[in-house]
C-alpha cells in the first residue's frame, strides 16, 4: 500500500473513531436530558393529580360526551330560552342578543324553535318585529347548497318582505348567525347564493346583494364570552347552574 493510501485509511480511521465517540456522548446527553424530562414530568403530574383530588380542576362530565351539532343547538337553545330549565327567565337571552346589538331586547315576547325547518335555532318576536337565525356548526359541519339563503328567504323575507334590507336598523333586528368553533370557518360562497328553484321571484342572487350580512359568532370566542357573562349573573347559591355553565365554558378555552 503507498503512503497516499495509508494516509487515508488512517484518515478515514480517526473520522469513525470521531464519530463514534460524538456519537456515544450525544446519546449519553439525550438520555440524560431524557431523564430530567421524565423527572420533572413525573412532579408536575404528582401536583396536578393532587390538585384535581382536592379540587376538581381536571374534572369535566361534558369533556367525556361526544357531544354533536344537534345536542350543542339544545344545550344552546334551552339557555336561550326564556323558559328553559336554568330557571333565570329571559336574562341569558337578553345577554346574547346585546351581545349582537339588537336593539331594545328586552322588549316585547321572544320565541324560540331549536332544530325546526333545518333551521338549528331561530329566534324571533313580532313587536318590534325581529328575527335571529342561527346556523350551528360546532363540529366543523360542510355548508349545504344555498343553506343560508334558504333560511332567510323562509323566516325572513316571507314573514316580513321589506324591499331593503341593508338598513342599519334591519340589520340588527333580523340576523343570520353562523357559529363554528374558531374565525377560521366562515360561510361559503355557494350557501349566500340563490337556490335554482327562486330564480323567478325577482330576489337578489345572493345574500349579499340583499344587503344582509352573515355575522360569524365563534365558540371559542363569543360563546364562551357570552356564558361567561351568564355565569356571572347566576345568583352565588346557584351552584348547580354556575358549574353547568363553567363546564360548556371550558369546553372551548
Amino acid at each position: 500500500m503507498d503512503m497516499g493510501a495509508q494516509s487515508n485509511v488512517k484518515l478515514c480511521g480517526e473520522v469513525i473513531e470521531k464519530l463514534t465517540a460524538w456519537n456515544a456522548h450525544r446519546n449519553q446527553t439525550f438520555r440524560h436530558d431524557l431523564s430530567e424530562v421524565i423527572q420533572k414530568w413525573r412532579v408536575i403530574k404528582a401536583e396536578q393529580d393532587e390538585k384535581n383530588k382536592q379540587y376538581g380542576h381536571l374534572f369535566n362530565p361534558l369533556e367525556a360526551i361526544d357531544i354533536g351539532e344537534t345536542t350543542h343547538s339544545q344545550l344552546l337553545g334551552d339557555l336561550l330560552n326564556p323558559n328553559g330549565e336554568h330557571g333565570q327567565g329571559p336574562l341569558f337571552l337578553h345577554v346574547f342578543l346585546e351581545g349582537l346589538g339588537v336593539p331594545n331586547p328586552a322588549d316585547g315576547k321572544w320565541q324560540i324553535s331549536i332544530e325546526d325547518g333545518r333551521v338549528d335555532i331561530c329566534l324571533w318576536r313580532s313587536s318590534p318585529p325581529s328575527v335571529i337565525i342561527i346556523e350551528n356548526k360546532s363540529n366543523w359541519a360542510v355548508d349545504q347548497e344555498n343553506q343560508l339563503y334558504r333560511y332567510w328567504y323562509h323566516n325572513i323575507y316571507k314573514p316580513y318582505p321589506y324591499d331593503d334590507y341593508s338598513t342599519a336598523a334591519r340589520k340588527l333586528t333580523f340576523q343570520i348567525i353562523y357559529m363554528p368553533p374558531t374565525a377560521g370557518k366562515r360561510p361559503s360562497e355557494n350557501s349566500l347564493q340563490r337556490p335554482k328553484e327562486l330564480d323567478l321571484l325577482g330576489l337578489p342572487e345572493n345574500l349579499n346583494e340583499a344587503g344582509v350580512t352573515v355575522k360569524v359568532f365563534t365558540f371559542r370566542d363569543h360563546v364562551a364570552d357570552w356564558l361567561e357573562k351568564c355565569a356571572g349573573l347566576v345568583p352565588q347559591t346557584n351552584a348547580r347552574l354556575r358549574t353547568y355553565l363553567q363546564f360548556y365554558i371550558e369546553l372551548w378555552s
